[in-house]
């Protein structure tokens, strides 16, 4: 079972800092190769966001931090997820709510897009499931990105 509910502000902090602390290892290299790499950019995503929700496991634990964030000029709106070390252990769980937030962020949004680093193989069959198409590899910072877009 997971618990998926929206972000205080008041909690964004401490919930960034909880984040940070558990990474996964493939986010946090993606956030190494973008020179990103501190609680700060989770938190900075945290405020750029005008959806965001947080993932529990049935014991209290946050398993990821996803949402949406307008892009200046654009249709289209970013989407994205930070997850936990915990979040591997309920993949089935969160391809069925991951599925019913992408409806709830398509009904607010044109459509989403964002990247993903190539080594990110979890994420990559995630955002698969949620109906992203894929378009040819990027060079960010120091990494190779696939970039995506879902569409409603």
């Amino acid at each position: 079972m997971v618990d998926i509910r929206p972000v205080r502000r008041e909690d964004y902090e401490s919930i960034a800092k909880e984040l940070y602390e558990n990474i996964r290892f493939a986010d946090q290299l993606e956030m190494v190769q973008l020179h990103r790499n501190s609680w700060q950019y989770v938190l900075d995503s945290m405020l750029s966001s005008d959806i965001l929700y947080q993932a529990r496991d049935e014991s209290g634990k946050l398993l990821c931090l996803t949402g949406t964030a307008p892009i200046d000029g654009d249709l289209y709106s970013c989407v994205w997820c930070l997850g936990t070390k915990e979040l591997s252990r309920h993949k089935r769980d969160f391809v069925a709510y991951g599925k019913i937030l992408m409806k709830e962020f398509l009904a607010c949004r044109h459509a989403l897009k964002n990247y993903i680093g190539i080594e990110n193989k979890e994420a990559l069959t995630w955002i698969k499931h949620m109906g992203a198409e894929f378009m040819e590899p990027i060079k960010l910072g120091d990494g190779v990105f696939i970039p995506f877009v879902i569409k409603g």
